[in-house]
């Protein structure tokens, strides 16, 4: 209508420019009008019980004007970043409210403890826009939004933290192909979720977490593999938590070692208010490096297969393989020429691992018996993986990279002297990973036919010529019936022991192929049975050395009355390598025992004066 009121004359400039005011003015209304309609209702509460609240009051500033930086003002009843513009009203006790209204869109703002620029708020990087923008960050729909209390600079409810978990799966194979990481091909549709003890803490009255997968969801907007979700911890000072490729325990889910696991392939974090964890690589401690190829051969042509497959067995969890799943990892024999292989992609660090003789640890499949000379970590291989690929040749049960001849079988007789031991009702047996079945479920029992204190029993054996074994005073079910520590009465197989991985030790002998009886050997303990030891009586002044010895051993001591004195040395299994008859000796004695050819070790020397012995261990390189 104004428009046609202009054409019916013509108008001076003034009139015309009124005329031009009054349309803008018009349709600037009508679109306020529409923008008003467009807007939802959104109520921002933070909480201000741990501040001392400024006299100028609590106030709320962001970005709410023009959102988007695009020259129009979508919510004209607000000033960009304004600190003093919008003042929150208290509406109860400490916490405060601003209640605004917003067309849809995304908003950065903060709180601020005043109303100027120095009296706001840094939001923790756990629930800021980034890491150097420390903005807090909304999404505005069409729909009404109330969001908090916040604690007034933390993420959420004060006293409570959020951890934002990050995880790269730039190196996971799902799909098990052999090409981790394949423009994400190998994630599950479904997406990457974690699972802890910190959901819904003590729900069911059992002291953990619910343990959900698919509850907290973790995704890549930026598509860099790494997968990132937040999460409300509450007040829990650390949390058991691990990332699961999918919303199922029946779905891969990974499992760790090292410095950040619980112990149980769990990962363990210390939690100090709301944090940014780091990005961890998938099933390891630390960040993501390039796996390495490790190629493993094994020659099993001495052995008898069991028929359930070849199998590699070991801490490959880090790297995404099955941990310690003895039917998980199968070597295959491709030429037929008795070595069985495979090559797995693992993460630079220390691993653990034997060969299985089947698919599983419980007969008829058998595990390597490693030889103590190359065992690690008890009764296992072991592998340091560093950036270069490694071929890995060994002989099954054998240190070597080529087979050699097990000794034919025979009968080996052990030994050992209670005498100092108050024998259990259930009787002594010997265990060893050398019998069929193995250890406990193969115990032989011991018997003193002669009733002199040294319980003897003879077995067949066939097989590796290393030999591990040990003594058991009891029931064999028992672990604290094994010998291996030392004790109030007995100084323990430490030093003539291998590790066994659970926190005790073996005994160990190479057998030769024939009939054989090993010498008597005091009960936990690396030397005979001394009875009654009075040192002053034997020798004093006693001195050995060095130690350790790798050519000659010194041994000095006094002999104070005449008597004929005898010098053993004595191996880890009880046999005597040295002897030395001085005859009837007094006073001081210098003793020259050559040790150049034995074998590394820990032996004991043992001086004897005919009334009384003195017992001392030393070491040989």
């Amino acid at each position: 209508m104004l428009f046609l009121e202009s054409v019916k004359s013509t108008p001076s400039i003034t009139q015309t420019t009124n005329q031009m005011k009054k349309i803008y003015a018009f349709l600037i209304a009508g679109a306020m009008a529409f923008t008003a309609s467009s807007q939802s209702n959104v109520q921002l509460l933070v909480d201000m019980s741990n501040q001392t609240v400024s006299p100028n009051g609590v106030h709320i500033a962001g970005n709410f004007r023009d959102n988007n930086d695009d020259g129009v003002a979508e919510n004209a009843d607000y000033n960009n970043w304004d600190p003093s513009g919008i003042t929150l009203s208290e509406v109860e006790p400490g916490i405060y409210m601003a209640e605004l209204m917003l067309v849809p869109g995304v908003y950065e703002y903060k709180f601020l403890n005043g109303n100027s620029w120095g009296t706001d708020e840094s939001a923790p990087t756990a629930c800021s826009v980034s890491e150097s923008n420390a903005n807090r960050q909304v999404e505005v729909t069409s729909s009404d939004l109330t969001l908090g209390p916040v604690c007034f600079a933390e993420c959420a409810a004060c006293g409570t933290s959020v951890v934002r978990f990050r995880v790269d799966m730039s190196l996971v194979d799902a799909d098990e192909d052999g090409t981790p990481g394949e423009a994400g091909e190998d994630i599950w549709p479904a997406g990457v979720s974690v699972a802890g003890n910190f959901q819904n803490p003590d729900a069911d009255g059992d002291g953990s977490g619910d343990w959900t997968p698919g509850l907290v969801w973790l995704t890549d907007e930026d598509g860099d593999m790494v997968y990132e979700g937040e999460y409300n911890v509450g007040a829990m000072a650390s949390i058991t938590y691990k990332f699961i490729n999918g919303d199922s325990w029946l779905l891969p889910n990974e499992s760790v070692s090292g410095d950040c696991s619980d112990g149980s392939g769990n990962r363990l974090s210390a939690i100090s208010g709301s944090v940014v964890l780091p990005a961890v690589c998938w099933s390891a401690c630390g960040s993501c490096v390039a796996p390495t190829p490790v190629t493993f051969n094994v020659d099993m042509s001495l052995q008898t297969l069991v028929g359930n497959g070849i199998h590699l067995a070991g801490s490959f969890g880090s790297s995404g393989y099955d941990q310690w799943n003895p039917g998980g990892i199968e070597m295959l024999d491709g030429d037929g020429d008795g070595i069985y292989s495979v090559t797995l992609n693992l993460q630079q660090g220390d691993y653990n691992f034997k060969v299985v003789n089947g698919n599983g640890w419980d007969a008829p499949n058998v595990n390597e018996n490693i030889p103590g000379e190359c065992a690690i970590g008890g009764n296992n291989r072991g592998l340091t993986v560093g950036s270069d690929p490694i071929e890995l040749t060994f002989c099954y049960g054998q240190c070597t990279a080529a087979c050699i001849s097990d000794p034919d079988p025979a009968t080996v007789t052990f030994r050992v002297d209670m005498t100092n031991e108050v024998v259990a009702a259930e009787g002594v047996f010997m265990i060893s990973g050398s019998t069929n079945p193995a250890w406990q479920a193969g115990a032989t029992q011991m018997t003193d036919g002669d009733g002199d204190g040294i319980y003897e029993c003879s077995v067949l054996m066939s097989g590796p010529t290393s030999v591990l074994y040990k003594f058991v005073n009891g029931d064999v079910s028992n672990p604290v019936n094994e010998e291996g520590v030392a004790t109030a009465t007995s100084t323990g197989i430490e030093a003539c022991g291998l590790p066994n991985g659970l926190g005790g030790f073996n005994r160990s002998f190479n057998r030769t192929g024939s009939d054989e009886v090993l010498a008597s050997i005091c009960y936990n303990s690396c030397a005979t049975c001394i009875v009654n030891v009075e040192e002053e009586e034997a020798v004093s002044n006693l001195s050995i050395f060095p130690v350790p010895a790798n050519d000659m051993l010194n041994i000095r001591f006094n002999n104070q009355n005449a008597q004929s004195v005898v010098i053993n040395l004595v191996n880890n299994v009880g046999q005597i390598v040295r002897n030395i008859n001085l005859g009837t000796v007094t006073g001081v004695s210098n003793v020259e025992m050559d040790v150049n050819n034995l074998s590394s070790g820990v032996y004991a020397v043992q001086i004897s004066n005919g009334n009384s012995s003195v017992v001392r261990q030393i070491v040989v390189q």
